[in-house]
């Protein structure tokens, strides 16, 4: 079995070694934020995408707890690129996580050590190659008046996990989440487009996380000459849809074959396939107008 190496607090260990309390408080209480990143084997060398967008949001989602993270953006770069290089990974999945440590189990992390770590893991397409089936859950997408839903923090993926796991159980591959008014949020662990009357149509950020993933669709979608609408979308607004699909970091373009009862004819269908082949061209290092996106290793 192939070693691999994990970067622990400005460390870079054997993953056997890279171990943590049991009374560690973000396993108690979900506290801490976490990032999904992919680094892609390109013909120019293994390239990160969107490094610099992940780790800013890494950052501003811990910032939440109203503590200091003692690792600055440049370290947690610098070390994602160690962490890659040192486990000879080319294409791959990175989860960077900033966690606080054991000195209490009292609620309010506040007095506590902060930790971060970076693992490199092997990861196909979270969803799969071919188009899904989703299920509309009764478990609702956590409230924007409970929680500052736009961070990636730990504990809001038992949320997801709940979705998930009721919708599996009816036979889907994934979920699709309400919010607390009803409306369209976004998948377990993915954002949500659909095409409508020759537009991409998504939920607006009200109660979802504003995707890196979703963010860089959103763009591709405007070299296209795809007018893009972020909207309040409701159940009512997916029978009129032709084609949908998921993004994310995990998933990447996931296209949809139906909702609950509503089957899509072609999944994917042909705005679709056309995202899908620009985007591929960006995480292969071909496309010119996105080339930013890459960080090359």
């Amino acid at each position: 079995m192939k070693k691999s190496y994990i970067w622990l607090d400005g460390t870079i260990v054997p993953s056997e070694l890279a171990t943590i309390s049991v009374m560690t408080h973000t396993l108690h209480y979900g506290t801490g934020a976490f990032e999904g990143i992919r680094c892609y084997a390109t013909p120019k060398g293994p390239a990160i995408f969107r490094l610099s967008d992940h780790v800013e949001r890494l950052l501003q989602s811990f910032s939440c707890f109203g503590v200091a993270c003692p690792y600055s953006k440049n370290i947690i770069e610098q070390a994602i690129v160690d962490t890659i290089r040192i486990n000879n990974a080319r294409d791959c999945y990175i989860r960077p996580i900033i966690f606080f440590g054991s000195e209490s189990l009292l609620l309010s992390p506040k007095n506590l050590s902060v930790h971060c770590a970076i693992i490199i893991i092997n990861m196909d397409k979270y969803l799969g190659k071919e188009a899904i089936k989703v299920g509309i859950s009764s478990v609702k997408r956590i409230s924007p008046e409970s929680m500052p839903v736009h961070n990636k923090i730990n504990g809001y993926y038992v949320n997801s996990i709940f979705a998930y796991h009721e919708v599996k159980n009816r036979g889907f591959d994934e979920a699709l989440l309400l919010d607390h008014d009803g409306n369209i949020s976004e998948g377990s662990v993915a954002n949500i487009f659909f095409v409508i009357d020759g537009k991409l149509k998504t939920p607006d950020i009200k109660s979802i996380l504003p995707g890196i993933t979703r963010a860089s669709i959103i763009a591709i979608a405007s070299k296209l000459g795809i007018e893009v609408c972020e909207q309040s979308l409701t159940i009512y607004d997916i029978n009129k849809a032709t084609e949908a699909f998921f993004t994310g970091t995990a998933s990447e373009i996931t296209p949809i074959k139906s909702i609950d009862n509503k089957k899509f004819s072609h999944s994917p269908g042909c705005i679709t396939q056309k995202i899908q082949m620009i985007y591929h061209s960006v995480t292969n290092g071909t496309d010119t107008d996105f080339a930013s996106w890459l960080y090359f290793i």
